[in-house]
């Protein structure tokens, strides 16, 4: 069975920060979706941004300085953020040649229309690389892919993680220039 999913649940920023910007993203120009980053402002933090690949592309998800009917902890949720994104995961169905980059969490599944296109995205055989911060109700929808491999990045298994990334990456990318 061909792996067309990888799942990088994670529970440090950190960590997972150090596999996307050493690992995932040096492969930009073969990648297409978004990713969350934190906001800190004197080393407190004060919300999450999504950042679009390929777009230069910014918009802030939750923030502690924004008003908004939807909660997350102590951080108002900004919701044409979360249509913005649950859009886009249609549209990645469709593009061809890419491996899709998104992040998964509690606070996306605030916005209905999320899970269901996420659905749809993982129903396809699209070639995804996911990060999802821990979570019991995401690892357990996870494991019932039938194409995916889940790993879980800590600091102590760092390094093994960056080698399943790399090889799940390097291979798709020699396909993805034989296609092209």
């Amino acid at each position: 069975m061909e792996i067309n999913k990888l799942i990088i649940i994670f529970e440090s920023y950190k960590e997972k920060e150090k596999i996307l910007y050493n690992t995932v993203l040096p492969y930009r120009s073969f990648l297409e979706g978004y990713y969350s980053t934190e906001i800190r402002e004197k080393n407190k933090l004060k919300g999450y941004e999504i950042n679009i690949l390929n777009e230069n592309l910014k918009m802030i998800l939750a923030s502690s300085e924004i008003l908004s009917d939807i909660q997350f902890n102590k951080y108002s949720v900004n919701k044409e953020t979360l249509n913005n994104i649950s859009q886009r995961l249609i549209s990645y169905i469709t593009i061809p040649h890419k491996i899709i980059l998104i992040e998964i969490g509690s606070i996306f599944l605030l916005e209905p229309s999320f899970g269901i296109n996420i659905i749809k995205l993982l129903a396809s055989d699209k070639k995804i690389i996911i990060f999802a911060k821990k979570s019991k109700e995401i690892e357990s929808t996870m494991n019932r892919l039938y194409d995916s491999l889940i790993i879980h990045l800590t600091k102590k298994e760092a390094q093994n993680t960056k080698k399943v990334v790399d090889k799940f990456i390097g291979e798709l990318v020699s396909r993805i220039e034989i296609n092209e």
